[in-house]
């Protein structure tokens, strides 16, 4: 029976192969941890946490500055 990783690294592959703009999927923890990856070679799970990281960073400060 397959772990809950490789359930959602699954899904994750079926939606790399269905959509053809998507070269690569990551799922985050709210931490920003990965917890499932479908990358090609040249790109690491802590590269796309790292930018993924500071997005939300930054719509974070969109957000609260918009509310002043």
């Amino acid at each position: 029976m397959p772990s809950r990783v490789e359930k959602i690294e699954q899904i994750l592959k079926n939606l790399q192969t269905e959509t053809p703009d998507v070269e690569g999927a990551v799922l985050l923890s709210m931490d920003g941890l990965p917890m499932a990856s479908v990358l090609s070679a040249d790109i690491t799970e802590d590269d796309v946490a790292a930018i993924a990281a500071a997005l939300l960073g930054m719509g974070e400060r969109a957000v609260n500055n918009l509310n002043k």
